[in-house]
């Protein structure tokens, strides 16, 4: 009864504007046209959150709601992860001046996935295709992958979106470009004569047709989600992370069988390696993140952090070039010197510098664990600068 009083109210509202409409005929868009399951509290709804990207609310945006409030799990999720990206997003956007609307894209594009891979080879959270990534400056070699580096991609991502706003002046067309090209959108324009996104609509390839009420709907589910009854569902990236610097060859696949941790969540912290296989040297550091661990575990990452013979087995077969970055030498660990305070003891200079008691007791040849005040004690200096950065969360920056 409700729905039918607002629906009986909405075309009262309607019949008000054709009164004060100069011409003799009431304009019917896909935006203002009645249809079988139409809910007007949807339409209300997205009206109240729209801001620089027009949300109209029609059937094909209605169709796209109902599938994304059926798929629970899916939105579920993609609120847990957003905990995680949408900063991340939110400072690449903000710095190219683009609405923050456009965080949403990439539940549309990967559901959140740094790790996804098209049919057609697009990859990371974006889906950046190849030739489009690296002229945005994205570096892809047998190495590393930036498509998959959430803060480089959604860098590149937000230039994207610059470039083609720029050229259409149209946030829906900048989205359909995004999916298809700029190219594609700007042949449709001339062939059809309209800048009208929903007018152009039935001559864009079919995933274009799909694209902009998906991410209408994405975009409303995610805002609405109490009002739908949807709850976050916490995500394992949202823990206390640390931040690691390294300049020698690291195994993440070893780094989690040592943190007793899955590797699917050591990958998705450290998307852009390939081969779970992290290559840098002393003149070329490398970050890497990890779940927070427990200072029992600090002389074990020590260790891979500091082996140059750990990855000669590990190797990817297919790329030869590579062995000859194996047959490179570590550079020498520095050294740092600490002087014995009073009451200092083993434990406590071990726990301070992030090493392990039988580390410090082997470094400095000690066979007994009493010290003495003023003793001096080398610290064997992180080749791999295992400088731990505690953060409640990544911070957005490159």
């Amino acid at each position: 009864m409700i729905r039918k009083i607002l629906f009986l109210f909405l075309i009262a509202l309607s019949f008000a504007g054709y009164g004060r409409q100069q011409s003799d005929t009431l304009l019917i868009t896909p935006s203002t046209a009645f249809f079988a399951n139409y809910n007007l509290l949807n339409k209300l709804r997205l009206d109240s959150i729209q801001q620089a990207v027009p949300l109209p609310y029609n059937e094909f945006v209605q169709t796209y709601i109902e599938k994304y409030v059926a798929r629970k799990d899916l939105i579920s999720k993609m609120l847990g992860l957003s905990e995680y990206y949408f900063p991340v997003f939110e400072k690449a956007l903000r710095t190219h001046n683009i609405p923050d609307e456009l965080k949403y894209l990439p539940i549309v594009e990967s559901e959140m996935d740094p790790l996804a891979i098209s049919r057609s080879g697009a990859k990371g959270l974006w889906q950046f295709m190849e030739g489009t990534a690296r002229g945005y400056g994205l570096k892809i070699d047998g190495l590393e992958d930036q498509r998959k580096d959430p803060v480089r991609a959604s860098y590149a991502a937000a230039a994207y979106l610059k470039d083609a706003y720029a050229q259409f002046g149209d946030w829906l067309l900048t989205l359909a470009a995004y999916n298809v090209g700029t190219g594609t959108v700007r042949r449709a324009i001339a062939k059809y004569g309209t800048r009208d996104y929903w007018a152009l609509r039935p001559n864009l390839p079919k995933q274009a047709q799909h694209y902009i009420p998906s991410f209408i709907a994405a975009l409303y589910t995610m805002k609405h989600a109490n009002e739908l009854q949807i709850i976050a569902r916490p995500s394992p990236l949202m823990g206390k992370l640390d931040s690691i610097l390294v300049s020698s060859r690291v195994s993440l696949k070893e780094l989690a069988a040592v943190l007793e941790i899955p590797e699917q969540l050591i990958a998705t912290l450290n998307p852009a390696y390939r081969n779970n296989m992290i290559y840098a040297d002393s003149l070329k550091t490398k970050k890497i993140l990890l779940p927070a661990f427990s200072p029992n575990k600090y002389a074990a990452v020590f260790d891979i952090l500091n082996r140059a013979d750990t990855v000669r087995n590990l190797l990817p077969r297919i790329d030869q070039s590579l062995l000859a970055i194996n047959a490179e030498r570590l550079p020498a660990q520095s050294v740092q010197m600490h002087i014995v305070a009073k009451g200092e003891n083993l434990n406590q200079i071990a726990l301070k510098y992030k090493i392990s008691v039988e580390q410090l007791k082997t470094f400095n040849n000690l066979k007994v664990g009493t010290l003495s005040i003023g003793q001096q004690l080398q610290i064997p200096g992180f080749t791999a600068k295992m400088a731990i950065a505690i953060q409640d969360q990544p911070a957005g920056g490159k």
